[in-house]
């Protein structure tokens, strides 16, 4: 397993990891598939967001690869033409973000520990609930996988 390239969500002007992916449900919703491999970009893309009012907006999306022909796979102008930004009604769910100094590096997933976790509950792409963990003082033991 690798470590995952992260996407980005901006909050209050502060810019934080994302270590979940909002944009896979309407993918799948719509049947978009991706085809292509990054060992680090699991989904093949990356995503950048904002909170804005307490509401979940898709900013950017960016391909981690190309096709055959060097064109880019995944854009957002070609998943919502002409939109500089989208609500994301779709998503119901958690975020997880993170932020601060790295603690504790897990070559897996998003699995590695920084100073501060922030995770939001999102309705119908609302922000309903938000929790701050502090990790500093936490213990780590390496895993093997």
């Amino acid at each position: 397993m690798t470590a995952q390239f992260p996407n980005n969500i901006h909050i209050d002007g502060k810019e934080y990891y994302l270590a979940t992916n909002p944009l896979s449900s309407y993918l799948e919703s719509k049947n978009i598939t991706i085809e292509g491999y990054c060992t680090g970009c699991w989904d093949g893309y990356l995503s950048e967001w904002d909170i804005i009012d307490d509401k979940l907006y898709l900013v950017d999306v960016s391909p981690c690869f190309t096709d055959e022909e060097g064109e880019r796979i995944l854009t957002m102008d070609n998943l919502f033409p002409g939109q500089d930004k989208v609500f994301a009604e779709w998503y119901s769910g958690e975020l997880l973000l993170k932020h601060g100094e790295l603690l504790h590096y897990v070559h897996a997933g998003y699995e590695s520990v920084y100073e501060t976790h922030i995770r939001i509950k999102i309705e119908k792409g609302e922000v309903a609930e938000v929790s701050v963990e502090d990790n500093r003082n936490k213990v780590f033991k390496d895993s093997y996988f």
